[in-house]
């Protein structure tokens, strides 16, 4: 269960760098389902500027991922824990960057329109494109009117990550404490987590 959770949570994370990097005076918040290997994971996730939150269960327990100034967290609220991550493991760039100027992304990204479908009520432009950092192929549906990705296909050797981003709010009111780390909670490193978990394994008979 730890590993299969771990390996969600990273899955979590690619998924929460879609939308990394807006420039200043962007907010949006929606609910996002990621498919991946045969698992569903519902998150909510709350962007402002470059900052992000994103809140979702698994197996059981609560897991929220915060991007802040400071830098990149994983919060099990359930275990007291926050776990502060350097960068993303390499291959986990955001398919899908720059929220505030998709289109824009899409173009310097050489993407090519293939047709134009509807989605949940929204038409939208589908575009796809070459991903050579993750050598796969990326397929996006982009709402006409909100100008924003409703889903993204993310294909490569490993199979296929879906995010399907639903109940969309551009310029959404959200308050700067929502990225603050909780009070009183030790912040710990990977690296000192794994050690740990190495102590306690030595310990045993």
């Amino acid at each position: 269960m730890r590993h299969y959770a771990r390996r969600v949570l990273w899955s979590l994370l690619a998924a929460a760098w879609l939308l990394p990097q807006a420039a200043s005076a962007f907010s949006v918040a929606y609910d996002q389902k990621v498919t991946t290997q045969g698992q569903v994971i519902v998150s909510t996730v709350r962007l402002k500027d470059d900052q992000f939150r994103m809140e979702t269960t698994i197996g059981g327990m609560e897991a929220v991922i915060i991007k802040n100034r400071s830098g990149l967290y994983q919060y099990l609220p359930s275990q007291g824990m926050v776990m502060s991550m350097n960068a993303l493991m390499p291959g986990m760039a955001a398919a899908v960057e720059r929220p505030d100027d998709y289109l824009g992304y899409l173009k310097e990204r050489n993407a090519t329109r293939l047709r134009t479908e509807t989605l949940n009520g929204e038409p939208c432009d589908v575009y796809r494109y070459d991903d050579p950092v993750k050598r796969g192929t990326t397929t996006v549906w982009v709402a006409q009117r909100l100008r924003f990705p409703l889903r993204v296909e993310m294909d490569n050797t490993e199979g296929r990550m879906t995010v399907e981003i639903s109940n969309v709010m551009l310029g959404a009111g959200i308050e700067d404490r929502i990225f603050e780390l909780p009070v009183g909670v030790d912040v710990v490193s990977m690296g000192q987590l794994m050690q740990g978990m190495s102590e306690v394994l030595e310990r045993r008979p």
